[in-house]
């Protein structure tokens, strides 16, 4: 399955190829992506034409299935997809290519904070402090900052991103995450239930 993901940055792009990869292998399921398109973000979306734009660019790579991929601070996902719904069809015409909206609540590194302590065991280069982040990662703001607190380093995406996207557990992250589930129902088309039981 040829997947074509529209994300917002660098450092997304190096990400979301790994993390396809990833949860294809995990759940059986042959996810192999083709490669990324860069945005600049969830609000250039949003303008008149822009969207069109960057699915005709992504359909032009001829994908068996798009992921647009996105960080949302405060919005509501279901209301956020919802309002793209009647954009997305309106592109698609007669092309039966599943699209799917994704959200990292609140950033991609949301993730890698209900991740924290699978990180640190494969990263030891870095002093990490757990102990400093103690809230939730779905609703704390500034998730790179905390990722920074932790690490004791400086959290840089195109750098770290790639890296932490390659050694997350996609399962137990499953069982974490309800943005990340999305993620992985987006990624593989198998419902929620089905996915359940392979973790």
């Amino acid at each position: 399955m040829k997947v074509v993901c529209i994300v917002e940055g660098h450092g997304d792009a190096a990400a979301a190829p790994i993390l396809i990869g990833r949860i294809g292998a995990a759940f059986n399921i042959g996810a192999f992506p083709s490669r990324c398109i860069r945005t600049g973000g969830w609000a250039h979306l949003q303008r008149a034409g822009e969207l069109e734009r960057y699915l005709e660019l992504a359909l032009s790579h001829q994908p068996d299935r798009i992921l647009i991929l996105s960080d949302l601070e405060d919005d509501c996902p279901v209301v956020e997809a919802g309002n793209f719904r009647e954009r997305i069809a309106a592109v698609l015409g007669d092309r039966k290519v599943p699209v799917e909206v994704v959200f990292a609540m609140r950033e991609f590194e949301s993730w890698y904070l209900h991740s924290a302590e699978i990180l640190s065991n494969k990263n030891t280069t870095f002093s990490w402090d757990l102990a400093k982040f103690t809230g939730d990662p779905e609703t704390v703001r500034g998730a790179k900052e905390a990722l920074s607190k932790i690490m004791s380093s400086r959290y840089k995406e195109t750098t770290h991103q790639p890296r932490f996207a390659a050694a997350i557990d996609v399962k137990q992250l499953f069982k974490k995450s309800r943005s990340f589930r999305r993620m992985i129902k987006a990624t593989t088309g198998l419902c929620y239930d089905e996915l359940a039981q392979m973790v």
